[in-house]
């Protein structure tokens, strides 16, 4: 059984690069939100509702708003893991929640930041916003009750 058969969205693993960090060695704070849309992109990727998938059908995935939390800095070669789970899907926007973590040896995980996107749908050619389709809407919906149902 595959993924996008379960309906479950997969964390990223990502090291921390030198391009990440500040002169100090500490990750920049806007590097955060750009791990967790990259990891809530290629989640919606493997679900056959990605950027390209949305294109094909005339739609384009904006990002709405983004709202971020701050808990503790990560460095230069640390080791990351991001995590998305779908909040709320509404008839033209969904949500989904971020969280980045540093992978620790031998204890727990260390919460560095979390957000939510807000992300909405719109007519590719005309940028007018529209509903979310059918199908995105079951997807999503059936991601979010899965992350419930662990």
């Amino acid at each position: 059984m595959s993924i996008t058969d379960r309906g479950y969205l997969f964390p990223i693993q990502k090291r921390v690069e030198h391009i990440d960090t500040d002169a100090s060695g500490v990750v920049h704070f806007a590097r955060y939100p750009s791990l967790m849309e990259s990891a809530i992109l290629e989640n919606l990727d493997a679900h056959a509702m990605g950027l390209h998938a949305l294109e094909r059908v005339g739609l384009s995935l904006v990002v709405v708003e983004v709202q971020v939390k701050y808990f503790a800095p990560s460095h230069f070669l640390d080791c990351l893991s991001i995590e998305v789970k779908v909040k709320r899907v509404q008839a033209a926007r969904f949500f989904i929640e971020g969280f980045v973590y540093r992978v620790e040896q031998d204890k727990a995980n260390t919460l560095l930041a979390s957000g939510i996107f807000t992300f909405a749908v719109t007519q590719l050619q005309e940028g007018t916003p529209c509903a979310l389709p059918k199908s995105i809407r079951e997807t999503l919906k059936e991601c979010m009750n899965d992350a419930c149902s662990k």
